[in-house]
């Protein structure tokens, strides 16, 4: 069996076959593949911001992360002081650090970066699919995530969801073109971004099937260990000036607190499994992963169980356009037998183990951004079976076409719309008539009681937790304590606080307080209010 193998690999090289196929790719097909590259990011690039044109305030949900963890772990790192690398690893903090010495503003500095790693991975995904499977895949592909309102979204949210999804897309091409090249610096190139991926997110690990390309592309075994060497020493080189930066700060190599994103999915005592206040109830009660793992194993693989059947639903018909998904799936089988190629098998692999990985949080769709692709391509095998092998004749094949087209224009006009609406909330009236009232009552340097940090941030106060009380008597002993500060102490009660903390909307009512006092509030009704906390 394994002489088969062997005597197959030499006699169909990988290596040899992909650059025949490479050098195919010059002159017309090659300027059509990059006429085609510059239609979509410009395509792209004008979704993106029109999606962003208009957005002036940070929103909540992934971009309390950006506020919350983000943002400070920058400024940390800007001031040379210890890192805390709490819930994630310090590259994207590191990189908008530095973005925001060009933009001056966090805001700005997160939408860039995520834009601009929205038009990398558009180019990345293209030119990784194209090669490995060919036209069709590819074009796939990309109205995969062009049609896809989760990617819309994130394309235009500050967030570090792009800007991994770009590393991660990055990795699969770069490994794919040492493989075509068989040079040197494209497996150097790999390993460095493979490095840069896991300071990125822990999930990266889900990539070290990488590691197995030089093993099974029909190489020698001298060839495949200098390979396999070069992958290893540029990975370990971006570790190394990791380690070497940890150790001069005095900051963490190791992300501290993700072990307490497992116990909020499994063994949070209420249906929230997600927010600051899940990680609340959890905090000091596990010390380590091992901990969380060996807390209830059954209940943890039942929990487990239930959410992947979950997660496969919700990916399949929410996460892409249901064009591309039920395209998809009719077209995942033509799309596996064109493409048997040794890459598809590891990035299948990859994929495979990023999908089980991921599945350990609580479900959230820009953690399966990069499945959208996948998607895509299988969806563009099954358009091409349908057109070219069932559609033989020229007019009943630029009817189907033709219709099609309209579905696509469809589609993507429902994604926009849903993309917008979610980009553009109600919460965000709410700012544009709360922020101005309350940036003039409340000074800089205060303190302000909120659930979010959004209005803490835009007004320069310091943000105090408004933790899940029951009554206005839970509320009072709370900000005893604050009650003879010297600093102003103000309490915001606007969108997030009356959707989680519902139990306290008498403060959505502007009545006066024993303890507070209404100072501001909506003129459309019981949007928000804020309140000063009375001097004693």
């Amino acid at each position: 069996m394994r002489g088969n193998v062997k005597k197959a690999l030499k006699e169909v090289p990988l290596v040899t076959v992909t650059f025949e196929g490479t050098r195919k790719m010059t002159g017309e097909s090659r300027r059509s593949d990059l006429w085609f590259i510059l239609l979509s990011l410009l395509a792209l690039s004008l979704s993106v911001t029109f999606l962003a044109i208009g957005r002036k305030f940070f929103l909540g949900n992934v971009e309390s992360d950006y506020l919350g963890n983000f943002i400070p772990e920058a400024e940390r790192f800007l001031r040379g002081e210890p890192l805390l690398v709490e819930f994630h690893p310090p590259l994207y903090a590191i990189a908008i650090g530095l973005v925001h010495h060009v933009f001056r503003d966090w805001f700005q500095t997160g939408l860039f970066l995520s834009w601009a790693s929205s038009l990398a991975s558009i180019v990345f995904i293209f030119l990784f699919f194209r090669y490995v499977s060919g036209d069709w895949e590819a074009l796939g592909a990309i109205f995969g995530l062009v049609l896809s309102p989760t990617f819309l979204v994130h394309s235009a949210t500050a967030s570090s969801d792009l800007f991994f999804f770009a590393l991660y897309s990055a990795c699969f091409l770069l490994a794919l073109l040492a493989v075509m090249r068989n040079a040197y610096r494209y497996w150097f190139l790999a390993g460095f971004l493979i490095g840069f991926a896991l300071l990125t997110r822990v999930n990266a690990v889900c990539l070290f099937p990488l590691f197995l390309l030089p093993w099974i592309s029909g190489l020698k075994r001298r060839e495949a260990w200098i390979r396999f060497s070069a992958l290893l020493v540029s990975f370990f080189f971006v570790l190394t000036i990791w380690t070497a930066y940890a150790w001069i700060s005095h900051s963490p190599f190791f992300v501290q607190e993700a072990h307490l994103n497992l116990a909020m999915t499994y063994f949070s005592p209420g249906p929230d499994r997600m927010t600051h206040d899940a990680y609340l109830a959890v905090k000091g009660k596990f010390g380590n992963l091992l901990d969380v793992l060996g807390h209830d194993p059954l209940h943890l693989a039942s929990v487990y169980a239930r959410d992947f059947l979950f997660m496969i639903g919700r990916n399949m018909f929410l996460l892409v356009s249901p064009l591309v998904s039920f395209a998809a799936l009719f077209g995942c089988s033509f799309f596996i037998r064109k493409s048997k190629k040794p890459v598809l098998y590891v990035y299948g692999m990859a994929t495979l183990l990023h999908v089980l990985l991921i599945n350990f949080k609580t479900y959230e769709d820009r953690f399966y951004i990069f499945l959208i692709p996948l998607f895509g391509a299988s969806a563009g095998s099954f358009i091409e079976w349908v057109l070219e092998k069932k559609f033989a004749s020229r007019k009943p094949r630029k009817v189907l076409a033709a219709f099609l087209l309209v579905l696509l224009l469809a589609s993507a006009g429902v994604s926009f719309q849903k993309a917008y609406g979610e980009l553009h909330p109600a919460f965000e009236l709410e700012l544009e008539e709360s922020l101005p009232k309350v940036r003039a009552l409340i000074p800089a340097g205060s303190i302000l009681v909120a659930r979010k940090s959004i209005v803490a941030y835009y007004t320069e106060s310091e943000r105090l937790y408004f933790p899940d009380l029951d009554t206005l008597q839970d509320l009072r002993e709370y900000l005893a304590p604050f009650y003879s500060h010297q600093r102003d102490v103000f309490l915001y009660y606007g969108f997030y606080e009356r959707t989680m903390r519902p139990q306290l909307s008498i403060l959505g009512e502007r009545k006066a307080l024993d303890f507070l006092a209404p100072v501001a509030s909506s003129e459309r009704g019981r949007d928000w209010v804020l309140y000063r906390l009375k001097k004693r």
